[in-house]
């Protein structure tokens, strides 16, 4: 495996859609506005628009990106500049920069494929060191991505929550996922 420093518009994305889906999320176990995520016997909560936590938040998955390079490349540490990838400030520091218009993202099946596949992308470049699994990052991600697929499921079933469990199966034989769901 390989590894290298995502793009602050990576860590930026993830963090705005944090905000984002804590505004449209059908689960019905989360306070509008808030994004929660469990850590340590703790929730860890991301409010929409505190911008202090929205950059401790950016900071921390940007440190376990490079935990993993320097995990992978002994070589970096202490070295940003010999970083593969981003490191455009010297430090390898993040601070998050509020625009108004990258909060204003759209939450439909696309959106939500798109936020899915940029927690895979950022899940594999941060992956590398031992402790990664047990981090509070892993566990920002993955909150993030079950967000993402849930609303996935919602928006694939016209708004309508999907049955808890299975569905009914059909009584007159197999008939196909998309004709139980009635797509």
């Amino acid at each position: 495996m390989s590894a290298y420093m995502v793009d602050r518009d990576v860590i930026e994305y993830l963090v705005d859609m944090a905000q984002e889906i804590s505004t449209v999320s059908p689960a019905k176990h989360h306070s509008y506005g808030v994004f929660s995520w469990w850590h340590i016997d703790k929730w860890r909560k991301l409010t929409r628009g505190d911008a202090e936590a929205c950059t401790r938040i950016g900071q921390m998955l940007w440190d376990e990106n490079r935990a993993s390079i320097e995990y992978r490349y002994p070589d970096t540490v202490g070295d940003d500049a010999n970083k593969p990838g981003t490191c455009d400030d010297g430090a390898c520091g993040f601070k998050y920069h509020h625009k108004p218009t990258a909060i204003v993202r759209g939450t439909d099946a696309r959106d939500m494929a798109q936020l899915i596949q940029t927690c895979k992308h950022f899940d594999y470049q941060a992956c590398e060191h031992p402790d990664y699994r047990s981090s509070e990052a892993h566990a920002f991600v993955q909150a993030l991505m079950n967000e993402a697929r849930d609303r996935l499921a919602f928006l694939a079933m016209d708004g309508d929550d999907p049955e808890w469990g299975a569905p009914p199966r059909p009584s007159d034989g197999p008939v196909s996922l998309s004709a139980m769901l009635n797509v």
